[in-house]
């Protein structure tokens, strides 16, 4: 039980220092495109996400009109300006609640995501840590 606690304490103290490490670099950029893509870009290798997006509302504050988005998907998905609607699927429950929506295996629980977008995640393959 003490070693469950001590890499609970040493992961939690990563997770902190990273954070820290990335709103240092974050906080010189001036231009909010380049902010967007380096926040998604940032938080998806520093702790090791398959995939990182960020919305914002548009000014009826009904939908979420993606601004970033990484890897081929995020390509794909500004592409066609993806939007969502508050409330509905992950992106938009995590802004309806103001509460962080993880979810470790998309496989099984997509509520909502675009699927067209994204790869087949191999088995074979597990995401990488940072």
């Amino acid at each position: 039980m003490i070693g469950s606690l001590e890499q609970r304490v040493a992961d939690r103290t990563k997770a902190l220092a990273t954070s820290s490490e990335v709103s240092r670099r974050l906080s010189t950029i001036l231009d909010r495109k380049e902010l967007v893509t380096e926040v998604v870009n940032q938080v998806k290798n520093s702790f090791g996400y398959y995939h990182a997006q960020i919305y914002f509302y548009d000014e009826a504050n009904e939908n979420l009109i993606m601004a970033g988005g990484t890897g081929e998907a995020g390509e794909k998905m500004l592409a066609q300006f993806h939007k969502v609607s508050k409330g509905r699927g992950l992106v938009g429950r995590a802004a309806d609640t103001n509460e962080a929506v993880l979810v470790s295996d998309t496989s099984k629980n997509l509520n909502g995501c675009p699927t067209c977008c994204f790869p087949k995640p191999n088995p074979k393959q597990p995401s990488q840590s940072p």
